[in-house]
């Protein structure tokens, strides 16, 4: 089974940063870091994003409640990446909308950040099947 495993080194023309509900309300709920700490992790990823030109997808969930908007800065950062408001879907790959956008980039999830692992990153193999 391990000489089944093929070692494909990242390139970024195989790569796309999807920026999974950043938004006001959830960064105050992440316990590992301090709110300030963790939006500012998220900008220097966004900033490496946009230093290396990769693609980046911008999604939140039910930003008209709790959870709050976009963090502005990363709106401001990416001004003409796609931008899907879900209604409430909580794993982002079962909106139509978010789903088309990343097919559309023809560029594969390899890079992702989600706020909430569980939720948002690990159903990804399993959600997007293995177009990714």
């Amino acid at each position: 089974m391990a000489d089944s495993f093929k070692y494909r080194r990242l390139d970024k023309a195989d790569a796309a940063v999807l920026l999974v509900d950043h938004q006001s309300g959830l960064c105050n709920l992440v316990g590992d870091f301090s709110p300030d700490d963790f939006k500012n992790n998220v900008l220097a990823l966004a900033n490496l994003a946009k230093y290396f030109k990769l693609p980046t997808i911008l999604t939140t969930s039910f930003e008209d409640g709790p959870n709050g908007p976009l963090v502005p800065e990363l709106k401001e950062t990416f001004p003409s990446a796609p931008y899907i408001a879900r209604p409430g879907n909580i794993n982002a790959w079962d909106n139509e909308d978010f789903v088309k956008a990343v097919k559309d980039r023809k560029e594969t999830a390899d890079h992702r950040r989600g706020r909430h692992r569980g939720v948002c990153g690990l159903p990804r193999p399993i959600s997007a099947g293995g177009w990714i």
